[in-house]
């Protein structure tokens, strides 16, 4: 089974997703996972009116759509005033690529407090964001995925 998820329902799911987040944590930038994370941090970032939006790329997925070997690529540079920095993607699968960015982040970047934020979770998943909005229990179709591919 798959579940389209429309731009309505992800509208009113960024709302609820800041307000769990600011409830103990105040992100001072974002680092989007791209390229689903993409679309999230965006959108937190209008309504946080944070403006310090990074991102870098994590991969373990073939063009198939099968997980493959992480590729973790584009690395920030953050700068030295930001020291809470929330690290967003639309989804935890596996986890592969959220285990893979924090190591990398957390080596190159001791100083900073990481906290990581999804929209869906994987029950199944090695990694368990620090927020969590929903469980994911199929295959989610994006609509910033589906909506703009032709035909």
């Amino acid at each position: 089974m798959r579940l389209y998820y429309a731009y309505p329902d992800f509208k009113q799911d960024v709302v609820s997703l800041a307000k769990l987040i600011e409830q103990d944590f105040k992100p001072q930038a974002l680092i989007s996972i791209l390229r689903g994370g993409m679309t999230l941090a965006h959108f937190l970032g209008i309504y946080w009116d944070i403006k310090a939006i990074y991102a870098i790329n994590a991969s373990s997925y073939g063009l198939d759509r099968t997980q493959s070997n992480l590729e973790i690529e584009n690395i920030p540079l953050i700068k030295p005033q930001h020291k809470e920095v929330l690290i967003v993607d639309e989804i935890v699968d596996s986890g592969k690529s959220f285990i893979g960015v924090l190591e990398v982040l957390t080596r190159q970047y001791p100083q900073v407090h990481f906290k990581s934020a999804v929209l869906f979770a994987h029950k199944s998943a090695s990694f368990k964001a620090d927020y969590i909005l929903k469980e994911a229990t199929s295959w989610i179709d994006f609509f910033w995925e589906v909506d703009t591919q032709e035909g």
